[in-house]
């Protein structure tokens, strides 16, 4: 047989083998009621016009190809690979970026493999690729505005605060989201199940990833809403906690009120509003089925974790008998120009079986981790701010010291506070891992604080603590910017690396972007743009091939080259 008539035979035989594929997938799709399959989203040079269907068009995508190896001689391959580290590594240029060829994710699944989003283990994880996907070559379609973050002292000696600004940057074409993977199509944001199967699309605008869970573990978004709150007519109604000259709503004349509750037996309400009106976060999760989306009994105030970042199911909670009580309750304040606003406020108080542990109540207060409970108190300065109590609702350590420091030629006030964003920057912070915790030491002037009721910070530092109290021994000249599966991300210098608790580099501050370990995995960044993904013990588990690598997310990874596109990684293990 000739080359062309073999050519021939060969199209036929493709084109046959597809169709049959295809009507296959289509049965299967009419007789298990399901409208869509595997993703099969290609380079979208420019957003599709059509408007005939609401939803994308779909073709089977055949699944990888069958393995040369049988599935015992892959899995030794995989148990017997030697991976190169960055441990003792100093020139990042030295790091291999030659692309590595994965595993097929199904023949892995078919060898009793599946995929997880608990902390990746060097010999008992492994990573596989995601088959019957077609995802973009391009790396983004269009922009998005994002909130970029400083930390700034606005006056000499204030409190540091979070300052936001827009930054207009490339909005990846792939993102993973607490197990849903996120396709830009150019105009809105198709949303698939972990499987690759489609679900819905939305407008992001309108509905944005709250980076939060509700109590079942569902991945929650949120939408703006105009909420009325009515003023109550009687009790607490105004606490001045400023000092400032306020109203009371239901009084005519201005009065300067001291904190404390306020009596009033004849108000005149008349003249005032009986409600005001609050924008507020309203909640929303996924249907069932992962079609609409449905509204959500979450309450910040009392379910958020505190983090706001893109965490496994596991994270934040308990691994104690004691739990949590809380009690929630609004505070109305009016000023002098008769604008009144109102304050949600809370109180904490740790159980063991139903009984409280101590009398002691807590503005906030989060689940026990490593023996020990964190809570926060506003009284930042005398018996407050952030602190650690036991089992028994003792205070673990003590946080707070007051002394004559002789270098700033004052006395001063120590003290541990919370963090000052509540974002991914932040993690480390409120659960102990790996025997520390992240805290913020802050030094003020005292006479300042308890004379005049103003806070002058001399200096505020990121450091991290063991449940004794005792601070770890991080470098001269490093700042810690992230601590997570016992791994503490440092920067000096806008470089970045990682140092495990025994004071060890896993890998050493040459890396000129770094995210903090999710799920026991971590992404760095060479100078020259590269990026690669390690594991907790120095071990590259991706080389440093790729143009981006997201952290890792229930289990996913998405990583791009300009050669081959989009790639969907799943973490794996027996």
């Amino acid at each position: 047989m000739n080359l062309s008539l073999r050519k021939k035979f060969t199209r036929i035989g493709s084109a046959i083998l597809f169709a049959a594929l295809s009507l296959g997938a289509v049965m299967y799709f009419l007789a298990s009621g399901k409208e869509s399959g595997p993703i099969n989203i290609t380079n979208h040079d420019s957003p599709s016009t059509e408007a005939e269907s609401d939803t994308p068009s779909y073709i089977f995508i055949e699944d990888e190809k069958e393995p040369t190896l049988t599935v015992d001689e892959l899995l030794s391959q995989i148990k017997n690979t030697e991976y190169d580290s960055v441990i003792d590594v100093i020139d990042p240029s030295l790091l291999s970026d030659k692309l590595t060829s994965l595993p097929g994710a199904g023949h892995l699944a078919a060898a009793g493999y599946y995929t997880t989003d608990y902390s990746y283990e060097d010999g008992s994880y492994v990573l596989g690729k995601m088959p019957g996907l077609v995802l973009p070559l391009s790396y983004s379609l269009r922009n998005k505005i994002v909130q970029k973050l400083e930390y700034k002292q606005l006056t000499d000696y204030a409190p540091f605060t979070a300052v936001y600004t827009d930054a207009d940057v490339e909005r990846p074409a792939i993102e993973l989201y607490m197990g849903y993977i996120f396709v830009d199509n150019g105009n809105t944001i198709d949303i698939y199940s972990s499987l690759g199967y489609y679900l819905m699309s939305f407008n992001d605008s309108e509905y944005v990833p709250a980076y939060t869970r509700d109590s079942a573990g569902n991945p929650l978004f949120y939408r703006m809403e105009t909420v009325e709150i009515p003023i109550p007519e009687d009790g607490d109604i105004v606490r001045d906690t400023d000092g400032e000259r306020v109203r009371d709503p239901h009084e005519k004349e201005e009065t300067v009120l001291m904190q404390g509750e306020l009596d009033r037996e004849e108000d005149d309400t008349s003249e005032y509003e009986k409600k005001i009106e609050e924008e507020r976060k309203a909640y929303y999760s996924l249907s069932y089925d992962g079609t609409y989306f449905v509204r959500s009994d979450y309450n910040d105030q009392t379910d958020g974790r505190g983090i706001y970042f893109n965490y496994p199911s596991y994270y934040g909670l308990t691994d104690s008998n004691i739990s949590m009580g809380v009690e929630t309750f609004e505070k109305f304040t009016q000023n002098i120009d008769g604008e009144i606003s109102v304050k949600h406020d809370a109180e904490w108080q740790y159980y063991r079986y139903g009984y409280p542990i101590s009398d002691d109540k807590y503005e906030r207060a989060y689940n026990f981790k490593g023996g020990l409970g964190c809570v926060f108190t506003e009284a930042y300065y005398n018996d407050g701010g952030l602190f650690f109590v036991n089992a028994n609702g003792n205070k673990a350590f003590n946080t707070l010291r007051k002394y004559n420091d002789e270098n700033a030629d004052r006395y001063v006030i120590e003290n541990y506070m919370p963090p000052i964003s509540a974002g991914p920057e932040s993690i480390g912070y409120f659960y102990f891992d790996n025997g520390y915790v992240r805290a913020r030491f802050e030094t003020i002037d005292y006479w300042n604080y308890s004379k005049n009721n103003r806070i002058q910070v001399y200096s505020s530092e990121e450091v991290l603590l063991n449940t004794k109290g005792e601070q770890f021994p991080i470098p001269k000249g490093y700042s810690l910017k992230g601590y997570s599966d016992g791994m503490l991300l440092l920067e000096h210098n806008g470089y970045y690396g990682f140092m495990n608790t025994s004071g060890d580099w896993v890998a050493e501050p040459i890396f000129t972007y770094a995210e903090a370990f999710h799920e026991g995995l971590g992404v760095l960044m060479t100078p020259d743009g590269r990026y690669g993904m390690i594991d907790t013990a120095g071990n590259i588990v991706l080389p440093f091939a790729y143009k981006h690598i997201s952290s890792c997310s229930d289990g996913l990874i998405a990583a791009y080259t300009e050669e081959n596109g989009w790639e969907i990684i799943r973490k794996m293990t027996v």
